[in-house]
């Protein structure tokens, strides 16, 4: 570097440093900006010469601490809030998958909660997981379940002794598609 100043502008991967400021002939503080990715390269430039670092800086990776609902119905129902940190400083596109299926719609709010409408689902408990634009990812694990299924009667309830006798079974929370339902 320089004895002098002459406004060495630094980039984190391909984004500008807010400002940056010459302190001597070996550094340069430069204030970077918002941001998503992981491995990112240093660029600084100075009047016209350029260097440069690779894979040296990383954002945090968003972290998920909770929902407002850890309980579903099995078809979309009310929206569900996600709470955590590092959830972005601007709406970027973040997707979020509620046990194992994509959210029918994704709003961020702050960088600690962002809100989503749940799909259709099955028992069990499942994961969250946070996509940001860039693939950043977060997960909760066993934060969120679907109603279990629930017989409330059989339309037939006697048959012979050698079976092959089909059975109607009623009730709710069977899902909205075929998930390979076993009756004993």
């Amino acid at each position: 570097l320089a004895h002098n100043d002459y406004t060495g502008a630094v980039r984190v991967g391909h984004t500008g440093c807010q400002g940056s400021e010459w302190v001597s002939e070996s550094a340069i503080v430069c204030k970077e900006s918002t941001g998503l990715l992981n491995s990112l390269s240093i660029i600084l430039s100075l009047a016209v010469q350029f260097s440069s670092l690779s894979v040296v800086f990383t954002y945090n990776h968003p972290e998920i601490d909770s929902s407002t609902i850890t309980n579903l119905p099995n078809q979309p129902s009310d929206p569900v809030t996600i709470f955590g940190a590092n959830l972005a400083t601007y709406q970027n596109t973040a997707r979020v998958r509620l046990a194992g299926t994509s959210t029918q719609a994704t709003t961020w709010y702050s960088d600690t909660s962002t809100r989503c409408r749940s799909s259709f689902g099955i028992s069990g408990s499942h994961l969250i997981v946070f996509t940001t634009a860039r693939a950043s990812i977060g997960t909760l694990t066993n934060a969120v379940s679907y109603d279990a299924p629930s017989v409330h009667s059989l339309r037939r309830v006697n048959g012979p002794a050698l079976g092959a006798t089909r059975v109607s079974v009623a009730g709710f929370s069977f899902g909205r598609f075929d998930a390979s339902p076993l009756l004993r």
